[in-house]
């Protein structure tokens, strides 16, 4: 099987199984996306994709200047 097709059907079944067992919706997306991370990058891989991720994702000038200017208004 793809390890596309099967991280997918990893992410699927998993937040699937965690609704039925009644786990919070951002605990059972992120088990299941560490779940399928773990089938597409290997267990070497997770921690240099999600520190990547991190860091774009605070490199954005504009969603960085919202904090500043409350914080600037405090």
């Amino acid at each position: 099987m793809d390890p596309t097709t099967l991280a997918a059907l990893i992410l699927l079944f998993g937040i699937l199984v965690c609704l039925v067992l009644s786990v919070p919706i951002a605990v059972g997306i992120g088990l299941s996306a560490m779940a399928a991370g773990a089938v597409m990058l290997g267990a070497d891989g997770i921690p240099l994709a999600a520190a990547q991720q991190m860091f774009t994702g605070i490199n954005s000038f504009t969603l960085l200047a919202i904090p500043f200017f409350v914080l600037a208004g405090v």
